[in-house]
């Protein structure tokens, strides 16, 4: 009997009119559906955000290959809900971006509306990732001394650069080690515009911008 401990898929929802967000996720495929299923139904938007990586140590039975074939499956299904329900999606990916975009080839949609949520990779990920349409999700790493996402951030358009915080983890400089909040983005805004000598209102405006054009379309 398995002793796997990871939700295999999630789904995040925020109410139209109270703005409130939730989280629902889901264990089976069947399950998964019946959310799919239902999500035109309610006043919410919605996007997709799979989980991928696999360097994780599970507490599971199945051998290492096996649970990899099934991450695969499982991002595979999940991408192509988003495309069918026209949602945006956020992948959060964990030195598994050859997989990733070895998949995403044999997908083969051509043009892919999301985010790489709290990016890790290297500058040509990035650049893969934005060819393909993805935003860079950029949060307080980049304030860490001697964090390699600084390079990204320098290497990439303005344009496709998403502010977020990942609460509670990943507190900018000079709070990090507490618990993070929105608050404290306006502390990533600031690196950037360091990073690419830009006022401050340049970087904000033009990431506001991005998160609108990619959320609220």
């Amino acid at each position: 009997m398995s002793t796997e401990q990871f939700e295999v898929y999630e789904f995040r929802f925020v109410d139209k009119e109270t703005k409130t967000g939730f989280c629902v996720y889901a264990r089976t495929e069947e399950k998964a559906q019946e959310i799919v299923d239902i999500e035109n139904d309610h006043n919410v938007y919605n996007y997709v955000k799979p989980m991928f990586r696999f360097k994780r140590k599970f507490l599971s039975e199945k051998p290492p290959y096996e649970l990899e074939q099934e991450q695969i499956e499982v991002l595979r299904r999940q991408i192509d809900w988003a495309k069918e329900l026209q949602l945006p999606i956020a992948l959060h990916i964990r030195k598994a971006h050859n997989e990733l975009f070895n998949l995403l080839k044999k997908l083969n949609y051509k043009h892919y509306d999301g985010v790489m949520h709290c990016f890790g990779g290297s500058v040509q990920e990035a650049q893969k990732a934005i060819e393909l349409g993805f935003y860079i999700g950029v949060g307080g790493v980049v304030t860490f001394k001697n964090a390699t996402l600084a390079n990204v951030v320098a290497a990439i358009p303005l344009e496709k650069i998403l502010l977020e915080t990942d609460s509670p983890y990943l507190a900018p400089v000079p709070h990090r080690g507490k618990r993070n909040e929105s608050a404290y983005v306006v502390e990533v805004a600031k690196k950037i515009a360091e990073i690419k000598q830009l006022p401050l209102e340049a970087v904000a405006e033009q990431t506001t911008q991005n998160a609108k054009a990619l959320f609220c379309n």
